[in-house]
């Protein structure tokens, strides 16, 4: 893949910069929830904006307090960062919280850079849409030159090793910039690292010393440990202990026969210079080619665990067999695994034998030995008890070998991530193959750190010292301490050592207002003008335009409704793109909602995740090649088309591409000009009852919608456990109190009553505790202030709170059990008073209602919808009001429709007043916490329904009844009862000469209401005799 294409445009150039900002304003376009990003220009195009930092850390002072220096700080976050503990992480009174003062992402002190993410140029997380990649290039031919070899550690046990930034590193080559492992930071010979190791001692029973050597020519150690090291007794089986001046032993040979203390080489602990290194030694004492593994001493250690090594041993010529009768192989018949001859063994390899091997095994093996075979011995440490030191004495004594193996455990707390795990260069250098082809510190022109999970030496530390003071460049990443999974210690022990103005911080950085998606990826939006870092230039990032067509290959599954894609571009970007308007079930271990599905018994979470899981073998089967797993990366996977919705954003949650992921049924890898990409696969995942659609407001979301009804009433794929009809009734009880949120007053546009609604048309006001704080030229109330206003006459009704916004419930993170208020069958029940159609209850929310503060969609209100559900009733998602509304098979019953991100189109408002006009009723849900503008559109829709009704501008709060010690979240139990509003709800009858004008709304003779043309109000309707609550026999009131 070369090129990159995308149809519909006139020609891509590689941009300068795509910035995460708005051009106008400078505020990353977000969501309320910061979940949702648009990505625009840059509004210069030439220079970069922003930087991007996933789950980052902070720098602080070399005194570990703020850092204000502003002759060190290279990027700070915005305004709006805070630094905050986390869970498992730094102790809060070692993280510095930077209350007064900017918070520094980047910093830099002479040719050393620290940044606070580690995965700041990942393939996973690189910040690849901002220009991330851009200004490290910057960076590096600032302090590098135009050219350069950069090193990237990989020698202390870095997640974010040079495998996880492919794409950077394409990206660095191309520009001059050649990025190789460092798998050893020594800079002057060999380091083997040894685990779980146990040394040798001298035959007797002694300590093995530089004297047995000199008096056994056929005698030598290959690798002692470091004059740190210890060992010690851990099983009680007599040890040998080393004294504080003696050299502990580690790889000893004697002759054609290696003792080595370790498995050394396994998988688990893989190592490329302790490979070449044995290899070397095979090479050395393995006259010919032909080596058998034992496995018939019941070894752990078996081939399987060595695959890397015999696979390198193989390629450079040796042949290696697992042997299952080491006695057959020694004598020349064959290997155990059949009858046939075995070619004569050139060498043995014995892992810690579970068994002792029987006379006649060592009889064979001595022959062998006396024969010039050769025979590599691992022992491993005595921890546990896992050793077998007397099975391999016995094979050293019949061998009559210069060294035993000693029952102990050595252990260098100086340079590993444990003190069982450790380093040493103490190493015969003639052992190593010349052609190892490692590297060093001197051949680089700069280094990368990122997070080490084991600690620097003393030998590492001076080596880095010595790199910087000749001018070497140094780049230190960090990362969060969420999880516990940064070592910033570590990382300050480097900056000690190298006196730098600055260390590192605990904790991480967020923010809540300018973010890359989640609100612990910030993005830096203020750079400082000593450091020239900040031209944009040709990057890796792709600037994706709403009607273009982008191509790529499948790297990654993760579930059903989320992928990886390599793009077709030079670099070979990826992003992962979450598919628009579709959502699959959770897998273990994540839980599933029941609630967020259709007819979904609330139990039903193995269900879900069942098809869950198979909604991810759905995807597999597609997209990926045959055997490939979830979430296995770097797959050749399936050729797709990549486009975007009309009126999504480009970017969703946690910065995702949001797309519609298109293929060609008939060939896998199709030719990108060629290829039909005629399948959508979101389309195809919903109508095979694979996911649910996600009812955000993308434009083709009632299409999906009417795919989603298909397969529920067809009880396909996951919809086979659905069963509306079998649901239950929550929460229907009489209506005791509301609780209202962020609330907004109603006023009347009608001048004489000086804009207040009259008392009679006020079905909730709040409690007299209540305090309106009036916006503008909203209107004041001296006594009860409306929440609800009913327009009877037009069937509209206006309430001052989003009622079923399920941010508000106990199981969604809300400090208060909302359960047992009332707010569902009181908005239930409003729509029965108001409407005279039987359909389902429909929230509007193709107007820019997702995600918007102060409104809703239908994933806002699940809670609502398994309560409506429960009385028979449901509530779905319209989009299109134009095109759908009209369409439905049965009159809905009611429409809702909160604050609207943009005015309603002519046709919009045509369909809600045909669909009002003919007996359905219309809702609209304010807040105050919806933008003045959105509130702006609700108020003009109002007037287009023809009502007087408005909604206030102005804030209710109460500081005496509230929730949650939040007086924005306000109680209240003042109703007018004359409104049959507040039982338990119950369907209402519908009868046949229903007038289905406005001005006849089921209070006039022959509806339900409240008996002839009576509001109620009159003398004689407003008590409370039995059968009299304001509503006639017969009629959905409260008398019996």
């Amino acid at each position: 893949m070369v090129s990159f294409r995308a149809i519909g445009e006139s020609g891509i150039d590689r941009r300068a910069f795509v910035s995460l900002l708005g051009t106008t304003t400078g505020a990353l376009a977000l969501s309320r929830s910061s979940d949702a990003v648009t990505t625009t220009d840059s509004a210069s195009g030439d220079g970069l904006e922003s930087l991007s930092f996933y789950s980052t850390a902070s720098q602080v002072s070399a005194a570990y307090g703020p850092l204000t220096d502003e002759e060190h700080v290279v990027a700070w976050a915005s305004e709006n960062a805070y630094v905050t503990s986390t869970d498992d992480g730094t102790d809060d009174a070692d993280v510095v919280s930077y209350e007064d003062a900017r918070i520094p992402l980047i910093t830099q002190d002479g040719t050393v850079m620290g940044i606070g993410s580690a995965g700041f140029l990942s393939d996973e997380r690189g910040g690849f849409t901002v220009g991330n990649e851009e200004f490290v290039l910057n960076a590096w031919e600032q302090l590098l030159g135009p050219e350069g070899t950069v090193l990237w550690d990989e020698s202390h046990e870095q997640y974010w090793d040079l495998s996880r930034h492919d794409t950077f590193r394409r990206y660095a080559d191309d520009n001059g910039y050649e990025l190789r492992a460092l798998e050893e930071f020594a800079t002057d010979g060999t380091t083997l690292q040894f685990y779980s190791t146990a040394s040798q001692v001298a035959p007797g029973g002694d300590v093995l010393t530089e004297a047995h050597l000199t008096a056994d020519d056929d005698l030598e150690v290959l690798a002692w440990a470091e004059p740190t090291a210890t060992n010690g007794d851990r099983t009680g089986s007599d040890a040998v202990e080393y004294g504080d001046a003696e050299r502990i032993p580690l790889l000893t040979r004697d002759d054609r026969v290696v003792g080595i203390g370790a498995p050394l080489v396994e998988d688990d602990s893989d190592h490329e210079e302790n490979r070449a290194f044995v290899r070397g030694v095979w090479d050395a004492v393995i006259d010919g080619g032909t080596v058998y593994w034992d496995e018939s001493h019941d070894q752990y250690c078996d081939t399987d665990r060595f695959e890397t090594f015999i696979a390198d041993a193989e390629g450079d010529g040796y042949t290696v067999t697992a042997a299952d009768d080491l006695r057959a192989v020694l004598e020349g018949a064959s290997d155990g695994a059949d009858e046939t001859t075995a070619p004569d063994a050139d060498a043995v390899v014995i892992t810690t034998p579970a068994t002792a091997f029987t006379d006649a095994e060592l009889a064979a093996l001595e022959s062998f030995v006396a024969d010039g075979g050769a025979v590599l011995l691992h022992d491993q440490s005595d921890y546990g008890g896992h050793d077998e030191t007397g099975a391999l004495n016995e094979i050293a004594a019949r061998l009559d070998l210069g060294f035993r193996f000693n029952a102990d455990q050595v252990a260098d707390d100086t340079s590993g991530w444990d003190e069982h795990v450790f380093t040493t260069a103490a190493v015969d250098e003639t052992y190593v193959p010349n052609e190892s082809g490692s590297v060093g510190l001197a051949d680089a022109d700069g280094l990368v750190i990122t997070t080490p999970q084991s600690t620097f030496d003393e030998s590492e530390l001076a080596a880095l010292e010595s790199f910087v003071a000749d001018g070497g460049a140094l780049f230190l990443f960090d990362q969060s301490d969420f999880g516990g999974n940064d070592r910033t210690g570590i990382l300050n022990e480097i900056a000690e050592r190298l006196d730098l103005a600055f260390r590192f911080n605990g904790g991480q950085v967020e923010d809540e207002v300018r973010n890359a998606g989640p609100v612990y990826e910030p993005v830096a939006t203020e750079f400082s003008p000593a450091f020239d870092y900040f031209d944009g230039r040709d990057g890796i990032g792709i600037e994706f335009d709403r009607h273009g067509e982008y191509y790529g290959r499948i790297t990654r599954v993760f579930d059903g409704d989320t992928v990886e894609v390599e793009f077709d571009t030079e670099y070979g970007h990826r992003e992962i793109v979450r598919n628009v308007g579709v959502d699959t079930a959770e897998t273990p271990p994540t839980a599933a909602s029941p609630r967020e599905w259709v007819g979904i018994p609330d139990d039903a979470t193995a269900h879900l995740h069942d098809w869950g899981e198979r909604a991810a073998a759905f995807a597999l089967e597609r997209l990926a090649p045959d055997g490939a797993a979830v979430d296995e990366g770097d797959l050749e996977g399936r050729h797709v088309k990549i486009t975007f919705d009309e009126a999504e954003p480009i970017r969703g949650n946690y910065g995702r591409l949001l797309g519609y992921l298109h293929y060609d049924p008939d060939d896998f890898t199709a030719d990108f000009d060629a290829g039909s990409f005629a399948v959508n696969y979101n389309r195809r995942i919903v109508a095979d009852g694979y996911a649910r659609v996600y009812s955000s407001g993308f434009a083709a979301h009632d299409e999906f919608a009417a795919l989603e009804e298909n397969a529920l009433a067809a009880g396909r794929g996951v919809w086979s456990a659905s069963d509306v009809d079998a649901r239950t009734a929550i929460r229907n009880e009489p209506v005791e109190d509301l609780f209202v949120p962020s609330a907004r007053s109603i006023r009347s546009a009608r001048g004489r009553t000086g804009g207040r609604v009259r008392d009679e048309r006020v079905a909730v006001s709040a409690a007299a505790s209540a305090e309106q704080h009036l916006e503008g030229d909203g209107v004041a109330y001296d006594g009860d202030v409306p929440l609800v206003g009913v327009d009877e006459r037009r069937r509209v009704a206006l309430v001052g709170g989003l009622l079923i916004d399920e941010r508000y419930e106990a199981d969604e993170g809300f400090g208060a059990d909302t359960s047992g208020y009332g707010n569902f069958p009181f908005l239930t029940n409003l729509i029965d008073c108001l409407s005279e159609t039987d359909g389902d209850v429909i929230l509007a929310g193709g107007q820019g209602q997702f995600n918007a503060a102060g409104s809703l969609s239908l994933e806002d209100c699940k809670y609502y919808r398994r309560y409506l559900e429960g009385v028979d009733e449901r509530l779905r998602q319209i989009n299109d009001l134009e095109r759908t509304l009209p369409d439905e098979s049965e009159p809905p019953r009611a429409v809702l429709l909160s604050a609207p991100a943009h005015e309603l189109a002519v046709g919009d408002c045509l369909a809600l007043r045909e669909y009002r006009n003919a007996g359905g009723a219309v809702v609209l849900l304010g807040s105050a916490a919806a933008d003045a503008d959105h509130t702006r559109h609700l108020n003009r829709l109002a007037a287009q329904l023809g009502t007087d009704l408005r909604f206030n501008t102005d804030r209710v709060v109460d500081p005496d009844r509230n929730l949650a010690d939040d007086p924005a979240v306000l109680e209240t139990a003042a109703f007018n009862h004359s409104f049959p509003l507040f039982d338990a709800y119950e369907p209402s009858d519908r009868t046949d000469d229903a007038d289905e004008a406005p001005g006849n709304s089921g209070h006039a003779r022959g509806h339900r209401g409240n008996g002839p043309g009576n509001s109620g109000q009159t003398p004689g309707h407003g008590g409370s005799p039995p059968g009299n609550s304001g509503h006639t026999p017969g009629h959905h009131g409260g008398g019996k």
